[in-house]
């Protein structure tokens, strides 16, 4: 177990230095005339951010953001975003528990250090999530430890520390909520377990069952209280995770039919879970929001598991044996329970529009379509990258689906230890289907499946169990589950062992790598420094927009997020604008003041497929926006392009970057002089001198026209063969 502990510390300092690293080399990587080079607020409101955060780390950009709000405003809650679906802004429903924690994390660096606010959230973000894995650490192990054994317990904490899909929460930078909900929900079912091997308590003889101490209720207290928790961060994804373990008390209810046992406290575990959900949106809403949006935690989520605890006590009251006597009472009872269970499914189904907008058609599409993490598995096995990873968590898989089997199978098994096997198995089956559906449960249903690993080693180490357990089995099982916790960090090892045998110039981070991050920062800055004293308003693709509020502090139109479900719709209605006068009075309402488009992220095409599925018409072939950004013909006079060349070091040949201001009062002489200059930018010399040529003649006393027609003459005379290049299409 001590070279075990060590050889997993030695893997996380490991993983933390190339993370480290990683991140370093590519805040570091700048295009050739970086617009600036300094990190804080600007007068207009604007934060600018050096820090490159993986890509990964999508949600970590927008937590930053809150926390560095809670840290420098009066407020401890944050309701509501400035920063998307401009100029109203949205509402946050975000848990502000991943913020505080954040915030307490930086006030500590603050303190240690003496650095501002800005650089010390920054450095917060390297530590947060190693020092919640410590914590989750600190926690589980001693639990574990004291209820299930060693072998167990170090097998739960390797199976964590080495899985990639629980692993992507605890690296160096990542800042998500994902790994707390993950945290909380494995914690509710190993309290879950944990109470059903006590309440009834293991014995010596595996058939014979022992009535526990009514104090045993503690574990489905704690299991109530951690998935109130879990709920709190993330009630989507806990959700599951109460039905997972409802099945399972259905499914031990049934196994325990023909033995005299006293029904297990679900209404303690429901009564639990209630009051603590209850507790925690009375502290995140009360009193000003406590609306009625079902996509988070709400008492209606609360109530419902209240029912579902009483609706399983009393299917085990009606399988214990003998039978106790049903009274009217019961029945009122059950059906205040029933009716409180499907509360929530049916107002979202009758009131969806007004409590859950994810069932919106429009945001629906969107995230099916168009969001990585709600591809499914078999279009991942498509990608070699992700077809290597899923191969490694399929084959987790198998290896516990085949020990659990194993187990089940035996009839000499005692009904605490296959209930206990069915409890932790249900929640991670329900978590794995919905993986298979949309691959961004992965990372839950592995947090859960440690569970499985903790209940599998317990039964096969334990001597009461009353098993006999092969020893080809056993050396085979504990093998395979060697060999594929050692896969991913012995690949870390190597590519540590790597960076540290590498020069400084080796150790360069290939701008491409993340070019499309680094370049939007770069964007952001620019457009921020070039006019300090107002906050730009940009409409881009849903993916940049994060990235330009995130690096600038600029407000955006359409950002992924249901909240932001206005915002979206509003920026589809934009680039689906059939005429320029159509576009610029949308453009006006929504206070726009630059448009933003990068080639990984024109996503004009994909609005105005989801704009007419979602409307039931049919697509239109083009439309306003799409022409300018697609340079099928040149823009309006009020849109002034601006000139951006992608660097070529960035090994990015292909790519293209598209920047526009909304300026209403601009003349034709302006225009042209700023379109010839974006197309000079571009490398489209031709085009610019045939531009500025008609600059010219429009007005002769313009020396920007003759001044730019003598360089861009010797420009043109220079290159071999009047070849003229095009680093866009």
């Amino acid at each position: 177990m001590i070279l075990l502990s060590l050889f997993l510390v030695f893997f996380l300092i490991g993983d933390a230095y190339n993370r480290y690293q990683f991140i370093h080399l590519s805040t570091a990587v700048s295009t050739a005339d970086p617009a600036a080079s300094v990190t804080g607020a600007m007068a207009s409101g604007s934060q600018l951010r050096q820090l490159i955060l993986p890509l990964s780390c999508i949600d970590g950009k927008w937590w930053l953001i809150h926390t560095e709000k809670f840290l420098t405003s009066p407020v401890w809650r944050i309701r509501e975003s400035t920063q998307d679906n401009a100029p109203e802004g949205r509402e946050v429903y975000w848990s502000s528990g991943p913020i505080w924690f954040l915030g307490a994390i930086t006030r500590v660096v603050q303190a240690i250090t003496g650095q501002p606010l800005n650089q010390a959230i920054e450095t917060a973000i390297f530590f947060i999530a190693p020092l919640s894995f410590v914590f989750m650490v600190a926690v589980l192990l001693p639990v574990a430890l004291r209820q299930f054994g060693r072998l167990a317990a170090f097998g739960q904490i390797t199976f964590l520390t080495t899985s990639l899909g629980f692993f992507q929460y605890i690296r160096v930078g990542e800042n998500d909520h994902h790994g707390y909900v993950a945290f909380f929900s494995l914690c509710s079912v190993s309290a879950l377990v944990a109470g059903v091997l006590r309440w009834r308590g293991l014995s010596e003889s595996p058939t014979r069952l022992d009535f526990g101490s009514q104090t045993d209720r503690f574990w489905f207290a704690l299991s109530g209280l951690s998935g109130a928790t879990a709920l709190w961060v993330s009630s989507a994804t806990h959700i599951p995770v109460l039905f997972g373990c409802g099945v399972a008390g259905l499914l031990m209810a049934w196994q325990s039919r023909r033995h005299a046992t006293e029904p297990l406290p679900w209404r303690t575990w429901g009564l639990y879970g209630c009051g603590g959900s209850l507790a925690f949106y009375l502290l995140e809403y009360f009193p000003g929001h406590m609306g009625w949006r079902l996509e988070v935690n709400h008492p209606f989520w609360a109530f419902a598991w209240l029912g579902g605890g009483e609706i399983l006590h009393r299917i085990s009251r009606q399988f214990a044996t003998p039978r106790p006597p049903w009274r009217w009472s019961d029945t009122l009872l059950v059906a205040a329970a029933l009716f409180a269970a499907v509360l929530p499914i049916a107002a979202i189904v009758l009131r969806s529009e007004q409590v859950f907008w994810v069932s919106d058609k429009f945001l629906f599409l969107l995230h099916e379509t168009y969001i990585d993490e709600f591809k499914s598995l078999p279009a991942t096995l498509k990608d070699p990258t992700g077809r290597t990873l899923a191969i490694i968590n399929l084959s987790w898989l198998v290896v516990l689906l085949l020990a659990a089997g194993f187990f089940l199978i035996q009839k000499r098994l005692s009904l605490i230890l296959r209930n206990a096997l069915v409890l932790s198995l249900a929640p991670a089956l329900v978590m794995q289907m919905l993986a298979f559906h949309q691959i961004r449960w992965g990372g839950i249903a592995t947090a859960l499946w440690s569970v499985v690993v903790l209940t599998v080693l317990f039964i096969g180490s334990s001597k009461r169990s009353g098993l006999f357990v092969p020893k080809w089995a056993s050396v085979g099982f504990c093998s395979l589950g060697l060999l594929l916790c050692l896969f991913h960090p012995l690949l870390t090892f190597v590519s540590a062992g790597l960076i540290l045998t590498q020069s400084e110039e080796e150790k360069k981070v290939t701008p491409g790598d993340m070019g499309p991050a680094i370049l939007a920062r770069d964007v952001a800055h620019r457009l921020v420094t070039y006019q300090p004293e107002r906050r730009p308003v940009i409409l881009s693709g849903p993916s940049v927009s994060t990235e330009l509020a995130y690096y600038g502090g600029c407000r955006m139109i359409g950002t992924l997020y249901w909240e932001n479900m206005p915002g979206l719709k509003k920026a589809a209605r934009m680039f689906s604008a059939a005429t320029d006068a159509e576009l610029f009075g949308l453009l006006q309402a929504g206070a726009v003041t630059h448009i933003v488009v990068f080639s990984w992220d024109d996503f004009a095409d994909q609005y105005l497929s989801l704009l007419s599925k979602a409307e039931g018409r049919p697509k239109p072939l083009t439309s306003a926006l799409a022409d300018i950004v697609h340079e099928t013909r040149p823009p309006p006079q009020w849109l002034r392009q601006l000139p951006y060349r992608i660097p070529a070091a960035f090994g990015m040949p292909d790519a293209w970057a598209h920047l526009y201001e909304i300026v209403p009062e601009q003349s034709k002489n302006d225009w042209l002089f700023h379109r010839g200059m974006a197309l000079v930018e571009d490398a489209k010399y031709r085009q610019s001198k045939a531009v500025f040529q008609e600059l010219a003649i429009l007005d002769p006393n313009d020396a920007r026209a003759r001044d730019a027609l003598v360089e861009l003459e010797e420009v043109i005379n220079q290159l071999p063969a009047n070849k003229i290049p095009r680093s866009s299409p």
